[in-house]
This record gives C-alpha cells, structure tokens and sequence, in this order.
C-alpha cells in the first residue's frame, strides 16, 4: 500500500475516533433536568422574545443541605457527606455538559434556551422588559453520598419576589442516571413567604 493512501486511511480513522464524543460524567443528570424544565415549552419562533435562561455556573451549595437532611429520614445515613459538600466552593460550568446535549439533542431542546447569562445579567434583561414571564435556571454542584446517589439542586428565579427550588435525587445505575424523586422542593410567590 502506498505510504500516501496508508496515511489517509489512519488519518480518516483518528478523525472518526476522536469525533465520537464521549458523554461527559453529569451530561446525563443536567439532560434530565433541562428536560423536565424545558421540554413543555413551546419552540421559540423568529421575532418572539425568548423566555427561559441559563445559569451556566454550576452554582455552590450552601447550608440549606442541613435542612433538606433534617427534612428527609433517608438522608441521615449520609449526613457527613452532605454536610461537607456546601464546604467545598465551586468555580466550575455547565459547559461541556451543555455542548455535548446540544450535539445530542439537536435544536429541538436547546432551541429554548436563550443563553448563559448571570444572575446580575438576567436582573438587567427582566428590568428592561419590565416583565416575570423570564425564567432563570440555576442548577447547583451536585452532592454525591453513598456509593451511586446525588443529589442536584435546582432553582427556578424569577425575580426577588417569585423563585422555586427542589432537590433532584438521582441514582446511578448500569443505564446511568435515574431519577428517584424531588425532595424539599417549595415556591416563593410572594416577599411574605414560601408556599409548598
């Protein structure tokens, strides 16, 4: 075989190897939860305002752990992971999950998101529009315990006044990730307080 066409073939074959992308270890758990959030709504069509955002920050997790814990029975096995885990500062993104759904799932999910955007830079879009029809979503770190479960947590912002949060536990299985339930979930719609 000629060294020119031996070399086309390993070349074409590096391409192919390199170009199947692997999933990315939390790609199963954000597809999940961008689903459960995303898929109900309509595709967004040219010159309507898009509605629903990103936060591409996987947000840190804070001592409202210590509640959902003290909340949920199961959860006490597991209390000094948990606990740890709103130690640990996050500086990490959504990115490479959300580039790999993208190639996934085509444009029929990520149609819908209009973008990354900080909780600053949504503020600013929403005062503009003078509008809480905008979403936010903010998917936090997630909390693995035991020795196949996790916990992420998500948030629905609106405004000040008008926000949702849940606690999505997933366990992984051979298939990957499946979702058991959403725990301590609870939605502000009034600056008087939570409502179940």
């Amino acid at each position: 075989m000629k060294p020119l066409i031996t070399f086309s073939i390993c070349f074409l074959l590096c391409l192919a190897v390199n170009g199947q992308s692997s999933e990315p270890k939390e790609a199963g758990l954000l597809r999940y939860i961008l689903k459960k959030n995303y898929q109900p709504e309509k595709i967004i069509v040219k010159n309507r305002m898009q509605l629903l955002f990103f936060y591409c920050q996987k947000a840190p997790n804070t001592p409202e752990i210590l509640q959902v814990i003290k909340d949920n029975p199961e959860l006490k096995p597991f209390e000094k992971e948990l606990k740890a885990a709103f130690k640990i500062p996050s500086t990490e993104n959504w990115n490479t999950e959300l580039t790999w759904i993208c190639e996934q799932e085509g444009k029929s999910l990520t149609n819908k998101i209009n973008g990354c955007k900080s909780k600053e830079e949504f503020i600013s879009i929403t005062e503009k529009k003078g509008s809480l029809i905008q979403r936010l979503l903010i998917v936090n770190k997630p909390i693995y315990f035991g020795t196949n479960q996790v916990l992420v947590r998500v948030a629905s912002f609106k405004s000040s006044e008008h926000n949702s949060s849940g606690y999505y536990w997933f366990e992984q299985l051979e298939q990957g990730w499946i979702f058991k339930k959403i725990i301590s979930d609870w939605t502000t719609s009034s600056i008087y307080g939570n409502q179940k």
